[in-house]
């Protein structure tokens, strides 16, 4: 019995064992059936979903368009209806500005008829006026010139009134004393000139100022000497003649030049130095003519300056040149209708 139970387990156990092993072939094999079906309804329905998407996309654009369709036809019918609006409005307030503004431009444009007429007439003055001050300014022109050449001849004239003059400075105040002017300066201009006899003078005086303080430079002694030989023979004395004295009073004796001759010789004294001091030059000769002309002889060039400008500009070039040692030919920038008169 006992052996026949334990056959009876054992292939109870068997039985058991192959009906499991089948159940468990059967559920996986039906799971993996299940899986595949899942998988499949998961492609369905992602598939549905997409489709479903596009279809509400689709019908969501579609209203989107009708809507945006219907609105704009509301805006636009609502913008005529606004414009409309605005363009009445418009031409009522373009109707009542042009009725104010017709009343109140009414008055204002008879003003401005009365004032184009006033401007009319200030045009035509003005026009005449404008003709009158270019006579006037041709007259001013022509005037001035005029005035210019009667300067010119008032100084030609006081220059030939002067041109026997001389100007003697340095004289200390009262040398003359009480003895007559003219026979005083007569023996003073003997002795410091060495001349044989004394010159005849037509007048001598100080200078028309109060006298001279102490101190104080002297007055000018002026002197005309009556005839013109003796007195161009006095002054190629006084230029050949340096270092003037008369009882211990250092005397120097010029031309007489009216003023402004001598203010425009003045302005070459620069120039006249200049050439005066440069070494090394052959050849180079220089003076003032009157009234105020510079003459340089140089090169066997005669050159006349009646601008100081151009003439130290010239004299600097001279200068230069003698400083560097050269021998060539100066340059004469300057020699031009403006400052420079070949002669």
């Amino acid at each position: 019995m006992e052996d026949l139970k334990k056959s009876l387990l054992a292939d109870m156990r068997k039985m058991l064992k192959e009906t499991q092993t089948e159940t468990q072939k059967e559920v996986k094999k039906d799971y993996k059936e299940i899986k595949d079906e899942m998988k499949a309804l998961k492609t369905d329905i992602r598939k549905i979903k997409e489709e479903l998407m596009r279809e509400v996309k689709e019908m969501v654009k579609t209203m989107m368009n009708e809507w945006k369709t219907d609105i704009e036809e509301d805006i636009h019918t609502q913008l005529i209806e606004v414009t409309d609006k605005i363009a009445g409005m418009e031409r009522m307030m373009e109707e009542m500005m042009d009725a104010k503004i017709e009343a109140r431009l009414s008055p204002m444009s008879t003003v401005l008829d009365q004032q184009n007429d006033t401007i009319k007439e200030l045009t035509d003055v003005a026009l005449t006026t404008a003709r009158e001050n270019e006579k006037i300014n041709e007259e001013n022109k022509r005037l001035s010139e005029l005035v210019r050449k009667i300067n010119e001849k008032c100084i030609d004239l006081e220059g030939r009134q002067r041109r026997k003059n001389l100007r003697i400075v340095g004289l200390s105040e009262g040398r003359e004393g009480n003895h007559d002017p003219r026979k005083f300066f007569a023996k003073l201009l003997k002795d410091i000139l060495d001349l044989d006899q004394e010159p005849l003078l037509g007048r001598a005086h100080r200078a028309l100022r109060p006298a001279s303080r102490s101190g104080a430079p002297p007055r000018q002694v002026i002197v005309k000497v009556v005839y013109d030989g003796v007195f161009e023979d006095m002054m190629k004395i006084i230029i050949r003649k340096r270092n003037l004295k008369y009882e211990g009073d250092n005397i120097s004796i010029f031309r007489d030049y009216p003023a402004e001759v001598a203010k425009r010789r003045a302005l070459f004294t620069e120039t006249r130095r200049i050439l005066r001091d440069i070494k090394g030059i052959k050849e180079i000769r220089y003076g003032l003519v009157y009234p105020a002309i510079l003459r340089v002889t140089y090169e066997k060039k005669d050159l006349r300056f009646t601008k100081h400008t151009a003439a130290l500009e010239f004299a600097r070039k001279i200068q230069k040149k003698a400083e560097e040692g050269e021998e060539g030919e100066a340059e004469e920038e300057g020699a031009d209708p403006t400052g420079v008169i070949d002669g």
